[in-house]
């Protein structure tokens, strides 16, 4: 893509590798929309990423997962000290790592929401690795964006996603399969459940909906991810192992100790939920 120059001022030049991307063409767009020159390049545009490297301060790599650490590898020895660099792949070890092979500030980034979403209200991790100059200002514009930051290291990015999104990802898996396994009719299933069944049958479709490589990359780039496939693996075991000795007294134990351990939260998601399900009768 050229230039596109928004700026009346002194502002940095935002370059993007991966601009002709879904959240390539939405950086593009936000930060256009914020007064900034923004540079990019693609598979398909003149510019090169060394074109974009050379021009822009600040390079926001927004490429697939499974390129990310190549071209990261590719642009790192041509980075400046006075430029930052920036990822924002779904997990952070990984491409920090890589990252921190250049002489620029790094910043990883993990913004939670689908491209095709709005902005507002959204929330933004940050892993600030050797931000420099930089922090305040990436703050700034998310803020100003109506994104809310939330600042990690990687590796307490990557535990925490690997149970954020790792869990429900994995859920969703295996109950559809389980279905398909006992060669369940969806749409009897679906008959018989409740709202909040139906909510849950619907984020099953939703995870299937989309693009399979993207989940293969959420979890398999995640070195925590086995880890929380492995409790799952034990909790899952010890269920069945106490429904197979018909063991009510143990079951309730295994309930309440789990209900202790979320203490509050347990009320607020019954309200939470209570909200969707009245919203989800009423659609």
């Amino acid at each position: 893509m050229p230039r596109i120059n928004c700026s009346t001022n002194t502002k940095p030049t935002i370059g993007i590798i991966g601009s002709n991307g879904k959240f390539g063409r939405s950086l593009t767009e936000h930060f256009c929309g914020a007064g900034y020159s923004v540079i990019g390049s693609d598979i398909s545009t003149a510019l090169t990423n060394n074109h974009v490297v050379a021009d822009a301060d600040v390079v926001i790599i927004a490429v697939d997962i499974y390129s990310t650490q190549e071209v990261i590898r590719e642009i790192a020895p041509l980075m400046r000290k006075d430029q930052l660099l920036m990822d924002i792949t779904s997990v952070k070890r990984m491409p920090c790592d890589c990252m921190l092979e250049s002489a620029s500030s790094v910043i990883g980034a993990h913004p939670m929401w689908n491209p095709n979403n709005s902005w507002d209200g959204q929330k933004v991790v940050l892993c600030p690795i050797r931000p420099g100059k930089w922090l305040e200002w990436v703050c700034d514009f998310f803020s100003e964006q109506q994104v809310n930051v939330n600042v990690k290291s990687p590796e307490a990015h990557d535990k925490s996603s690997a149970m954020v999104q790792g869990i429900p990802h994995a859920q969703s898996l295996i109950g559809v399969d389980a279905m398909r396994r006992l060669d369940a009719d969806m749409k009897d299933t679906y008959s018989m459940s409740s709202p909040i069944y139906e909510i849950r049958l619907g984020m099953m479709g939703r995870l299937l909906a989309q693009d399979p490589r993207l989940y293969a990359g959420i979890m398999m780039f995640n070195d925590e991810t086995l880890k929380v496939l492995g409790a799952m693996s034990a909790s899952l075991n010890e269920i069945i192992e106490i429904i197979k000795q018909q063991d009510v007294d143990r079951f309730v134990a295994f309930f309440k100790k789990n209900a202790e351990y979320l203490g509050s939260f347990t009320t607020e998601s019954m309200e939470k939920t209570n909200k969707l399900i009245a919203s989800w009768k009423e659609g």
